[in-house]
């Protein structure tokens, strides 16, 4: 086989992967459940300086649309996570209390950029944002945790 021959080739391949892309087009909707290691630092000067973590198994649900532009593809998907974070506690003894951190209301928004390989294999990389609330609980002596 001549490189002329070669060449004619992979360009019929890239055309035809090119004309078969699209496989991951329209709405999609997921739902999983996944492993959170979150960690916390609390600083009060003269008084506190300490960092905690904790794990927890969360929940998630996401929306989205994927659209191919020939062998590129573009996903955008928002998602929610069901359920709170765990993010540390501890126990503080100058005031004979308990600290209890979580986090709530976690979100995420995406973009997705990514390339049809062919009609069944997508690569893409995520771009995103996220965001949570942080609560601090406090219990005296004899609280407990949630």
């Amino acid at each position: 086989m001549n490189l002329g021959r070669l060449a004619i080739t992979v360009a019929l391949s890239a055309a035809s992967s090119a004309v078969l892309a699209g496989g991951f087009d329209g709405p999609f909707a997921q739902l999983g459940i996944g492993f959170v290691n979150a960690q916390s630092q609390l600083s009060f000067p003269g008084w506190l300086d300490i960092k905690v973590n904790d794990d927890s198994f969360a929940g998630e649900g996401a929306l989205g649309y994927s659209r191919s532009f020939g062998s590129f593809n573009l996903a955008a998907s928002v998602s929610y996570t069901l359920g709170d974070h765990k993010a540390g506690s501890f126990v503080d003894n100058g005031y004979q209390s308990s600290v209890y951190l979580k986090l709530r209301n976690t979100w995420h928004v995406s973009i997705e950029p990514g390339f049809n390989l062919n009609e069944s294999t997508l690569l893409y990389a995520t771009l995103g944002y996220s965001g949570t609330t942080a609560n601090y609980i406090e219990y005296d002596s004899k609280g407990t945790f949630p």
